[in-house]
């Protein structure tokens, strides 16, 4: 509604103030794990309220920005954006904002962990296996540069979901292979846990399947009860120790819903050819 208001030269102060109470309830939603989410129509809404927010060319701020012992002044229309290091913000860091009307300050915070996420299974469980072409399975040896290995990623469900997102991260030094170029029929005779990879679309209800530079990703349907499984091959191509990332599993729509897999094996090497 606010938003609204704005685009159609309606606003008034009284409306904008709508804006806190807002706010305030977004906050104090249940956060799971730590994060906010919103649907897609919400997210479209929360855009054009910010956007309305911005657009008034009468309303200027100004002030200053302390990091330490810097100052830097500012003078804006709409909004300014400003990033900070550790080392800033451990040095302290203050903003003197002055103007006319609201003044409305949002703070992003972005990291990396310092380990790797626990195994979590909410609703929805991944699992990833490697293989060799023979069928065997990996045993996490040393690769030698050259070698392919067929990767399996078995999701298994406890409730429906039409819109589930696979996002299976590859280790250094490896690197995917679409089994959609090239010869198929090579597939015809390596065997994983059962299933001919030549079949093995019968393995799982795929609405999108991309083989990326560091990832595969797949939107797949899940039903109660239900498993799934998916195939991509990878070659190893870079000697050295790398770390094996987590799979991860999430419902589009209700990110409560979703599933961390253990690394197995925790690194995987690669040497060079004799």
């Amino acid at each position: 509604m606010v938003a609204l208001t704005h685009e159609n030269g309606l606003a008034q102060a009284a409306y904008d103030a709508k804006v806190y109470a807002m706010a305030r309830e977004i906050t104090g939603r249940a956060v799971w794990n730590g994060k906010f989410y919103f649907s897609t129509q919400e997210q479209i809404a929360l855009f054009r309220l910010g956007r309305a927010l911005l657009n008034d060319p009468d309303r200027k701020i100004e002030g200053d920005v302390f990091a330490g012992n810097i100052n830097e002044p500012f003078a804006a229309t709409g909004q300014i954006a400003r990033s900070f290091t550790a080392p800033d913000l451990a040095a302290g860091v203050k903003l003197d904002v002055r103007g006319d009307g609201p003044i409305y300050l949002t703070e992003d915070v972005v990291g990396y962990p310092v380990s790797a996420p626990k195994s979590m299974r909410n609703g929805v469980a991944v699992r990833r296996d490697y293989y060799r072409l023979d069928g065997s399975k990996y045993d996490g040896k040393p690769l030698t540069e050259g070698d392919s290995l067929v990767v399996m990623v078995t999701v298994e469900s406890d409730e429906n979901m039409r819109d589930a997102l696979i996002v299976d991260l590859l280790p250094g030094g490896l690197e995917i292979e679409n089994f959609n170029l090239g010869d198929q029929s090579q597939w015809d005779s390596v065997t994983i846990d059962g299933v001919t990879l030549s079949e093995r679309s019968s393995e799982a209800e795929i609405a999108f399947e991309e083989y990326r530079e560091d990832r595969y990703v797949a939107a797949i349907k899940l039903y109660d009860g239900s498993k799934a499984r998916l195939f991509y091959a990878v070659r190893a191509v870079s000697p050295g120790t790398y770390t094996v990332p987590s799979s991860l599993v999430e419902d589009m729509y209700r990110p409560t819903l979703r599933g961390i897999g253990e690394a197995i094996p925790s690194t995987i090497k690669v040497v060079s050819p004799n």
